[in-house]
C-alpha cells in the first residue's frame, strides 16, 4: 500500500524520517539506505534513492458506514481500466464494505450507489 507524504505536515515529515523516507518534492518520497547489504539471502539494500509516486489519477478507498471518513486507502492507479479492475477486486474481497473509485473528487463508482 502506498504511503502518502505530499502536502505533509511537520508531524508527517517526522513520521517519514522514522520510516526511513525523505521528502524530495511534490508527490514523491525516497527510501534511504546506508551502503549495500550483502549479508546473505533476503532483501538487498543499496544507497541509491528510489522515487515512489504518491499521487495517482484514480484511487480506490474503503469508507466507514456513515460515508464521512476513509478507513483505508486500497490503491492508487493512473489507468482507468486498472482502477476499475482494482475496484471490482476490492468489492469481491470486502463485499460488505462501502468502496469507491474516484478520479480526484469525482466519484466514478460507489458501492452504496451501484447496488
Amino acid at each position: 500500500m502506498p504511503c502518502h507524504f505530499a502536502g505533509a505536515t511537520a508531524r508527517d515529515g517526522a513520521l517519514a524520517r522514522e520510516a526511513g523516507l525523505a521528502e524530495v518534492g511534490e508527490g514523491y518520497a525516497t527510501q534511504q539506505h546506508g551502503g549495500i547489504n550483502t549479508s546473505g539471502p533476503g532483501r538487498v539494500e543499496s544507497d541509491l534513492s528510489v522515487k515512489t509516486k504518491t499521487h495517482f489519477a484514480f484511487r480506490v478507498d474503503i469508507w466507514d458506514f456513515t460515508g464521512d471518513s476513509i478507513i483505508e486507502h486500497v490503491a492508487g492507479v493512473d489507468d482507468f481500466e486498472v482502477g476499475e479492475a482494482t475496484y471490482r477486486a476490492a468489492i469481491e474481497r470486502w463485499p460488505m464494505a462501502r468502496i469507491t473509485l474516484r478520479q480526484g473528487i469525482r466519484v466514478v463508482h460507489d458501492t452504496a450507489k451501484d447496488c
